[in-house]
């Protein structure tokens, strides 16, 4: 494997972005878990608010295999969903053996009220900045989630374009 300093780029550089991005992931598990909190919900069932919030209508199916949960979890969290009012599910429009879950007004609310505080914690940051966050985020994203299939599947081609779930790496998700 390359060394990522390879690039020309400097360790201390790697070593800060490193610690950046841990730092980013342990500030969003701290958020999840507020948020999950806050809301009276379990932080499984934040994931599948995030989740649905970038390609609504997933199948539960889907849904487990993202949260690397079984189908019996999945469906007791669908449940208290359904019940909470926060997702609905309804046949899928072409295999009756599947169920589609999507977003009730409920859940959007939800997932409205809990960008608030993103955004109030984007508004802190330097507006100059702002038009570089959001691609290098989603850099940073794809390159997480690529590492993580070849941690799951380390035979696994990296430059393979079917590695990572293209739902995950689709316009709508570099819009939000």
């Amino acid at each position: 494997m390359p060394s990522p300093t390879s690039a020309g780029v400097s360790v201390d550089s790697v070593t800060r972005a490193v610690t950046g991005i841990r730092n980013l992931i342990l500030a969003g598990e701290e958020l999840r878990s507020a948020m999950a909190a806050h809301f009276g919900i379990t932080e499984s069932e934040t994931e599948v608010l995030s989740y649905l919030s970038i390609e609504d209508g997933l199948t539960a199916g889907e849904l487990a295999e993202r949260l690397r949960l079984t189908p019996s979890t999945i469906t007791a969290v669908l449940d208290r969903m359904d019940r909470a009012g926060l997702a609905d599910r309804s046949p899928h429009p072409t295999d009756r053996r599947r169920i589609v879950i999507t977003l009730t007004p409920r859940g959007s609310e939800a997932l409205a009220y809990a960008q608030g505080w993103l955004l109030r914690a984007l508004a802190k940051l330097d507006p100059a900045a702002m038009d570089q966050i959001g691609p290098a985020l989603h850099q940073i994203g794809l390159a997480l989630r690529v590492q993580t299939a070849l941690i799951r599947n380390p035979d696994a081609d990296p430059d393979d374009p079917g590695l990572v779930d293209p739902a995950l790496l689709g316009e709508r998700l570099s819009q939000r």
